[in-house]
C-alpha cells in the first residue's frame, strides 16, 4: 500500500494537465569506460566483455571490481552507464523509451566490436 502511494505521488509530480516531461535528447549520451587487460603488450586479449548494470545502479565500484578481475585474467572489459544512471546525462534513474536504451547499448557494443572482430564477445548484465 505504501509503495502504491509513493508510485502515485511520483507519477503526479512528473506530469500535469498543461505539460509533460519530454525524454532527454542529444547531446545527452551514456558514459562508457574501458578496462584494459593486464596481460601485457605481448600477450593477446582472450575476449571482449561488455558490462551493463541494472535499473538504479551504475558502473561504479562493484562493476569496477569485477571489470578489474576480468582484466587481470586477460579480457578487455567495457562498462556502460545507461542514460540517467551513474555519470551519464539525464534525469536520475529515468530510462524513458526502452528502444532508445537498447539502441544506445547496441551502438556501444558495435562500435567496440568493429575494432576487434576476431575476438569472442560476451554480454554481462
Amino acid at each position: 500500500m505504501a509503495g502504491d502511494l509513493l508510485l502515485l505521488t511520483f507519477a503526479v509530480a512528473c506530469s500535469s494537465a498543461d505539460s509533460r516531461y519530454k525524454p532527454p535528447r542529444p547531446p545527452l549520451r551514456p558514459v562508457f569506460q574501458p578496462v584494459d587487460p593486464a596481460t601485457g603488450a605481448d600477450l593477446p586479449v582472450k575476449a571482449l566483455v561488455f558490462m551493463t548494470h541494472g535499473y538504479g545502479s551504475d558502473s561504479g565500484w562493484l562493476f569496477q571490481k569485477i571489470a578489474i578481475a576480468y582484466a587481470t585474467w586477460g579480457y578487455a572489459v567495457h562498462c556502460a552507464d545507461l542514460l540517467g544512471h551513474g555519470r551519464s546525462g539525464g534525469i536520475r534513474c529515468y530510462l524513458g523509451d526502452m528502444e532508445s536504451v537498447a539502441a544506445a547499448s547496441l551502438s556501444f557494443f558495435l562500435s567496440v566490436r568493429r575494432e576487434s572482430l576476431g575476438l569472442p564477445a560476451f554480454l554481462f548484465g
